[in-house]
C-alpha cells in the first residue's frame, strides 16, 4: 500500500498547508539550536567550557527554568547596571519572548477559520482563533537566527576579552601554597 492509498484514522488539516508546517518545524529547530547556544552562553559568562556550561544550562526539563538559571547568572555577576548587563539582560528577555512564542506554536491548537485560512487556538482558554499568516511564522524564525547570532556574538565576545580559566588535569597537584591551606586556629 502506497502512502497516498493509505488512509489515516486521523489527520490534522494543517498538512493542507505545508509552507506552515514546514515554518512550525523550523521554529522548533532553530529554537533547539538557540538552546544549545545559550547554554553555551551560561559557559562563557562562568568562564568554563562551553559544553559544560550547555550541559548544566539544559539540564531543568523547563526552558523557562533555564532562562531563569540564565537570568540569575546574569545578575550574580553583573549586579551593577553596566552595558554588560544592559546587553545580557536584553539577550535573556528576547529569549523569553521566544520561549513564551514556542509555547503556543506547540501547545495550541492548529486548523482553519471558515475562511480556510491556518488558524491556531489555545486549547486550554476559550479564546478566539487567531488567523496565522506564512509572513507572520517566517518572521519569527528571522527573530529566532537573529537573536542565536547575537547568543553567538556575546560568546565571542567573552571568549576573546574574558578567556576561561586555565583548566586543571585530573590528579595535577595544587599549587605549591601549603601556607594559605593551612586550618585557621579559633579560640573557645
Amino acid at each position: 500500500m502506497t502512502d497516498a492509498e493509505r488512509i489515516a484514522p486521523y489527520q490534522s488539516i494543517l498538512e493542507l498547508f505545508p509552507d506552515h508546517v514546514k515554518a512550525i518545524g523550523m521554529s522548533s529547530i532553530e529554537i533547539a539550536n538557540l538552546d544549545i547556544h545559550l547554554g553555551e552562553l551560561f559557559g562563557a559568562i562562568l568562564r568554563i567550557d562551553k559544553r559544560a556550561g550547555a550541559a548544566i544550562y539544559l539540564i531543568p526539563q523547563s526552558a523557562i527554568a533555564s532562562l531563569d538559571m540564565l537570568k540569575s547568572l546574569i545578575d550574580a555577576i553583573y549586579p551593577d547596571d553596566t552595558s554588560q548587563r544592559k546587553h545580557l539582560i536584553s539577550l535573556y528577555k528576547r529569549a523569553l519572548q521566544v520561549k513564551n512564542k514556542r509555547d503556543r506554536l506547540v501547545h495550541d491548537a492548529w486548523g482553519t477559520n471558515t475562511d480556510g485560512e491556518p488558524v491556531r487556538r489555545d486549547i486550554k482558554a476559550d479564546k478566539p482563533m487567531v488567523r496565522v499568516g506564512i509572513e507572520e511564522l517566517n518572521e519569527d524564525i528571522y527573530n529566532i537566527r537573529s537573536l542565536t547570532t547575537d547568543v553567538i556574538t556575546a560568546i565571542n565576545w567573552f571568549e576573546q576579552f574574558l578567556p576561561p580559566l586555565p583548566r586543571r588535569v585530573v590528579g595535577e597537584s595544587m599549587p605549591n601554597d601549603t601556607e594559605q591551606l593551612k586550618p585557621i586556629k579559633v579560640d573557645n
